[in-house]
This record gives structure tokens, C-alpha cells and sequence, in this order.
């Protein structure tokens, strides 16, 4: 391999990782602002929105209201999915982020800033409006003459507890949506932060040994193994850190 040829190679490395992890699902990222984790759910019909408990250390869908260890919720759009197994029956589940989840009206309107908890109907969430657990706080309206209407509702993921119905602006079961949207931003940019330093540090520390060691291979062709062999270890360093800041940042956004 000519010098020149091996420089063209490492370009396409680097370009090939930093593409990856910037566009990674680029599609679901207009559509769900939020990361998934692949669980095994005790439910056989387990849709797109559900709301997901715990109990026992098993996932399962809600089937109460206001249910207690609520975790997240089915989400099938995330912008990042995370699948360790390949089991048949293991879902994406969004833990923190936004996200759309299926609510029922039987409890009323729904109001952005409203509390969203559990209902009694399987996997699907109600206006939350007495003490109890829930699992996020509604970012859009939902409204219909129809109270056993099912809709898809924008949410920030925000699992709590609704110690009163009332609230510093005097109105029932809501806040302002804009209150859990602040640790949600913080988390995001601490994450966004965490990748780009990465990224900054992996190509301008590790890019310019591998591009020395291309000059060196032209100045000095007999010793072109020990040097292909540090370029290599120098490709294979910046990959692996760009790898460890895309886990840290995911890690820091999902806590």
C-alpha cells in the first residue's frame, strides 16, 4: 500500500465515523427526540405509545390508573436505539426525552403542561388530576367531544409524583411545560458537549499522528510495517474514543 493510498484510507475512516455517529438515524430524530432501550415486555400486545411499568424487576404494560413504577414509554420513532438482544419480544423504551404516548379523555381535555399518569386502560395514559405516580407532562392539547377517544399526545418524560393537584400557577394537575424541558436541554447539551470533545480530540490529536506517520512511510519505505502498524493503532484509538464519548454521551441524556 503506497503512502498515498494509505492517507485516502485513513481519510475514509475518520469520515466514515463522524458521519455515522452525526447522522445517526437522522429520520427519527425529527420525530422523537429521545433515546430507546430494547427490554423484554410480559405483554403480547404491546403497541407504539404504551405506557411501561415495572414490577419484579419485568417490564410490563400499565393496565392501572396511576400505577405505580412507571419507566417509559413504548417508543418505536426514537432517535437512538439501543438493542442488546435479539429476542422477539423485546420493545424500544424511552426513559427520558420527548416522546408520543397514547392518552384516553375520559379524565378530561388534555392541556399542554397538564400531568400525565396511567389509566385503566392497557398501556394508555389520562390527565393526571389527584396524587398519584406519572410519567411525564404533556407538551401539546388534546380535545374531542368524544371521551373514549384514544390519541397520540407529545410528552417530556418526566417521571414523578403529583403530591397535589394544584400548582404555583392555581391551575388543576398542570405545570409549566417548559420547567421539565430545562433538566431535559441541560442533559442534552452536557451529552452534546461530551460527544464533540470527543470527536474534536480524536481527529485533531490521533488524525495528526496517523497523517505523521504517513509522512514518516514516505521518508523512510523500509521500516513501512512498524510504521502502517502505529497508524493503524492511531485509527483504531480515535474510533474507540469517539465510540466511548457517544456511550457517555447517551448515558449522560438517559440518567
Amino acid at each position: 500500500m503506497s503512502p498515498r493510498e494509505l492517507q485516502t484510507y485513513c481519510y475514509r475512516i475518520f469520515f466514515f465515523v463522524l458521519a455515522f455517529l452525526i447522522l445517526v438515524n437522522p429520520v427519527y430524530a425529527q420525530k422523537s427526540a429521545s433515546i430507546a432501550t430494547y427490554h423484554i415486555i410480559e405483554n403480547s400486545n404491546v403497541l407504539d405509545g404504551y405506557i411501561v411499568a415495572t414490577e419484579k424487576e419485568k417490564f410490563l404494560i400499565s393496565n392501572e390508573a396511576y400505577q405505580p413504577n412507571l419507566i417509559g414509554i413504548v417508543n418505536k420513532q426514537a432517535a437512538i436505539e439501543i438493542r442488546l438482544n435479539n429476542n422477539p419480544d423485546s420493545y424500544p423504551v424511552s426513559t427520558s426525552g420527548q416522546t408520543y404516548v397514547l392518552v384516553s379523555l375520559a379524565n378530561g381535555d388534555i392541556n399542554s403542561g397538564d400531568y400525565i399518569t396511567s389509566s385503566p386502560i392497557e398501556g394508555v395514559g389520562m390527565k393526571a388530576t389527584v396524587p398519584g405516580p406519572i410519567i411525564g407532562v404533556a407538551l401539546e392539547d388534546a380535545a374531542n367531544p368524544d371521551e373514549n377517544t384514544i390519541s397520540k399526545v407529545k410528552i417530556n418524560i418526566q417521571k414523578d409524583y403529583n403530591i397535589d393537584q394544584y400548582n404555583a400557577f392555581g391551575s388543576t394537575g398542570s405545570i409549566n411545560p417548559l420547567f421539565g424541558q430545562g433538566f431535559e436541554f441541560i442533559k442534552y447539551l452536557l451529552g452534546a458537549i461530551v460527544l464533540i470533545i470527543s470527536l474534536l480530540f480524536s481527529f485533531l490529536y490521533f488524525g495528526r499522528l496517523s497523517m505523521k506517520g504517513v509522512e514518516a512511510l514516505g521518508r523512510n519505505p523500509l521500516a513501512s510495517r512498524r510504521i502502517q502498524a502505529g497508524i493503524i493503532l492511531n485509527v483504531i484509538m480515535a474510533i474507540s474514543i469517539c465510540l466511548i464519548g457517544l456511550v457517555t454521551a447517551m448515558y449522560i441524556i438517559r440518567s
